[in-house]
């Protein structure tokens, strides 16, 4: 599985953002908060929106545990619901995991016991670090991640 370094991005997602649910060509705030994390050294960029939460990567969609329950922002803070994002909470539900949607802030990312991101060309990638503050990592991470790819190969072949 591949560990991503994860740098905050100084960019804003609007709260409630109604447009927010298309995919669409304008990604400016992506694409600048890539930038950012590249010139950081950083796998990925994480978001906050205009209410201080952190939202979604710049390509990705965040996960992370605490208390073995698998927490998600939820639509209405900003994101793109993503495919991949869907198939993490359907797994997480075949293998008897809890899944909830809630809104967080930076410091409790890095209290979480666990955090890892989706997108359809990874499937799911650990964070390992946030900021350059190390990330505790969850075993979890690593069983949704072998599901995924046994999910993906049994609906490919």
């Amino acid at each position: 599985m591949r560990q991503w370094r994860l740098q905050s991005s100084s960019v804003r997602l609007p709260a409630n953002e109604p447009l927010a649910q298309f995919k669409t060509c304008n990604k400016l705030a992506q694409i600048i908060s890539r930038t950012q994390a590249d010139a950081a050294k950083a796998d990925e960029a994480l978001l906050l929106n205009t209410d201080g939460f952190v939202v979604e990567g710049s390509s990705s969609n965040l996960f992370w545990i605490k208390d073995d329950i698998i927490h998600t922002p939820p639509l209405a803070s900003g994101i793109l619901a993503g495919v991949t994002r869907s198939v993490v909470k359907e797994i997480s539900a075949d293998l008897g995991v809890s899944t909830r949607e809630c809104n967080v802030v930076p410091e409790q990312i890095l209290e979480a016991d666990g955090v890892f991101l989706s997108l359809t060309s990874v499937g799911i990638a650990e964070a390992v670090a946030l900021d350059d503050q190390p990330l505790k990592r969850s075993a979890l991470s690593g069983r949704l991640h072998a599901a995924y790819w046994a999910l993906l190969r049994k609906e490919t072949l």
